[in-house]
């Protein structure tokens, strides 16, 4: 192996140090371009008074002004989302917390063969029935439908996420962190964005909206409005609070000066939510949920606010959860101490998914909704069950198109893969591009048919943005949408060969994103023998959680371990199970799943060996250890 990893600065490293960050954490963000001292800040500081405003969504004042006027006058409001967790979470959170603030409300999610977002025929089934609109986690690609419904009197106000496309909607109000929005990071989850808004609703219906509070520490002056800091007062000025701070917790002398700022901040809010009580209460409440939803969504988790939701709906699930996931949990035998992103991603979030993915996602609202309390058991044995549909039409779904990957690339210039055909699950169509997508290193399209239309999904780690690359083919397509790397379309049957057409012509633009070619392979730390305490370690390393999208857990690798001793396990005697001997020849578990026969025709226990490795917590029948999980290894020359 041919192994490489990024220099670092060490005045930075220890200069970090000297704040109680290990230099081996400080390293691996180094290497990743956490290199100044703002961003290492707000990679670690995840606190609720770090939250951003909710008010850098601009036009939030609009929304919550027209939803006061729905709910005195007692409108007809209905609440429409998306089928996958994302959705799911932010129609519950949306939900109990309008209809418990008075709103005339009720919910609808997709069913069946129900395509993503909102259809003319759903749009249809609204007028007389509705007053008001508000979609979540879809809606900004639904130009003509929002426009046809605002002709009839149906106002609409859009909860989203997704990439908006040229012609953007006539709503009431646009809530999207990709459009009109105050910060570089808008990748976030539809969730997040509706915790942000109900959050909103509450400072807004405190009375302090636009007022302009003064903080005053150590002889300096900042200046705030709206939950944000302002270079100086507008001209208008529309005096709120002057706050005096003795004091100011957290902050010390051996920080760098620049963040100063973010500590004021933070104590400034601390003292504006005090003033509202049912702020922390509500943030408590829905947290889990927005995490779940970020990460599901695959949000990028080295960006601070999603980090921080994740980090903080953690913590929330493993002191209290509500009595729907602590069910949720115990099915899944996960200890809630040692609970992390990493068992949610692969234990929890997919089973959420599998009602939406089946064609029912109101089985995974009605699990998780307060007023269900009494049935939770009942629909978790639904959802179990319709968890493992969809994995076995999952991987049918896999196997139907397996054999065919080299081939059918040949048509497109081996840039992507085109499949569909109507015995493919509708539900299952991303999963099934996913793991097509990772076997045959290259984006793929999975589509099922009907006699009217093709439905289809396409994921890839590609450099052009897959609803950019979908927009090319819009004249084709009867609604398209979605995210850098995963999007979905649905065009009419008789457009197919039309579309085959595009993808021929168009497909070297969805090329892969890729480094450039190497032999190498780069690390996040290398870790000598002397120093390979796997406990210790695992606790350094488990500073930068939560892992997921973007950060990763450290992939490591150490030269020279000698073995102790080592078993063959699995039902097939695939698997090797290792002992090396870290520091101080003290006992190193370590697992290589897949290896045995390998191991045990080209391998001599008495040498040495090099191993690239992940660690990782085993839990099993009440015995916790930190163990290594190889990625690979051999033999030290």
């Amino acid at each position: 192996m041919k192994i490489s990893k990024g220099n670092i600065d060490l005045d930075f490293i220890k200069r970090w140090e000297a704040l109680k960050i290990p230099p081996v954490t400080s390293s691996i963000l180094y290497r990743r371009g956490i290199c100044e001292d703002l961003q290492m800040f707000n990679f670690f500081h995840l606190t609720s008074g770090m939250l951003p405003s909710p008010f850098l969504f601009p036009d939030l004042p609009v929304a919550y002004k027209r939803i006061n006027e729905a709910i005195n006058n007692k409108e007809k409001i209905i609440l429409f989302g998306d089928r996958d967790v994302d959705g799911v979470t932010s129609i519950h959170i949306l939900y109990r917390f309008l209809f418990e603030h008075g709103a005339n409300i009720t919910w609808q999610l997709p069913v069946g063969s129900d395509p993503y977002g909102l259809t003319m025929e759903k749009a249809e089934s609204f007028v007389d029935n509705y007053d008001l609109l508000i979609t979540t986690d879809c809606g900004i690609t639904n130009y003509n439908e929002i426009n046809w419904l605002k002709e009839r009197g149906i106002d609409t106000i859009i909860i989203d996420h997704h990439q908006p496309l040229e012609n953007i909607p006539n709503a009431v109000c646009i809530v999207n962190p990709k459009y009109k929005y105050a910060l570089e990071e808008n990748d976030m989850a539809a969730c997040v964005v509706s915790l942000y808004f109900v959050l909103g609703y509450l400072f807004y219906m405190s009375g302090k909206l636009n007022l302009v509070d003064r903080v005053i520490f150590d002889g300096e002056e900042w200046i705030f409005c709206n939950m944000t800091e302002l270079e100086e007062a507008p001209k208008d000025e529309n005096v709120g609070h002057l706050i005096t701070l003795q004091k100011l917790p957290g902050w010390r002398s051996g920080l760098p000066e620049e963040l100063k700022s973010l500590y004021v901040r933070e104590a400034y809010l601390q003292h504006i939510i005090d003033d509202i009580p049912e702020w922390n209460i509500t943030l408590e409440r829905f947290l889990p949920y927005a995490a779940l939803g970020t990460i599901s969504d695959i949000m990028p988790l080295n960006q601070h606010a999603n980090r921080l939701i994740a980090s903080l709906g953690i913590k929330r699930m493993k002191s209290s959860p509500d009595i729907a996931l602590q069910s949720l949990f115990a099915r899944q035998n996960l200890d809630l101490q040692l609970l992390n992103s990493t068992d949610l991603s692969w234990k929890v979030t997919p089973v959420l998914n599998s009602p939406g993915r089946m064609g029912d996602a109101r089985i995974a609202e009605y699990f998780i909704d307060e007023d269900y309390a009494s049935v939770v058991n009942e629909n978790l044995e639904k959802i179990i069950v319709m968890n493992e549909q969809r994995r076995a039409q999952g991987e049918a779904g896999v196997q139907m198109f397996a054999d065919k990957i080299e081939e059918n690339a040949e048509e497109f210039g081996g840039y992507l893969n085109f499949f569909h055909s109507s015995e493919i699950g509708r539900g299952v169509l991303g999963i099934a591009a996913a793991k097509l997508s990772e076997l045959s290193g290259r984006p793929v399209i999975v589509g099922v048919t009907d006699d009217e239309y093709l439905c289809g999904s396409i994921r890839g780690n590609v450099n052009i943005h897959l609803v950019d690359f979908l927009s090319k083919a819009a004249d084709l397509l009867e609604e398209f949408g979605g995210h850098q790397n995963a999007a979905g379309f649905r065009m009419k049957i008789e457009n197919l060969d039309s579309f085959r057409e595009f993808l021929i012509k168009n497909a070297s633009d969805c090329a892969l994103a890729a480094d450039k070619e190497t032999d190498e392979i780069s690390v996040d730390a290398q870790i000598p023998v002397a120093y390979l305490e796997p406990v210790m370690l695992y606790r350094q390393l488990a500073m930068l959680e939560p892992f997921g999208e973007r950060n990763p857990v450290p992939l490591l690798f150490t030269t020279g371990l000698k073995i102790l001793s080592y078993t063959v396990v699995g039902k097939s005697k695939e698997h090797l199970k290792i002992t090396f001997a870290g520091k101080d020849n003290q006992p190193v578990s370590a697992v290589y799943w897949g290896k045995a026969s390998w191991f045990l025709e080209n391998c001599h226990v008495d040498k040495s060996f090099n191993v690239l490795y992940r660690l990782e917590v085993n839990s099993f029948r009440g015995s916790v250890t930190v163990q290594m999980n190889i990625e690979n290894m051999e033999e030290e020359v």
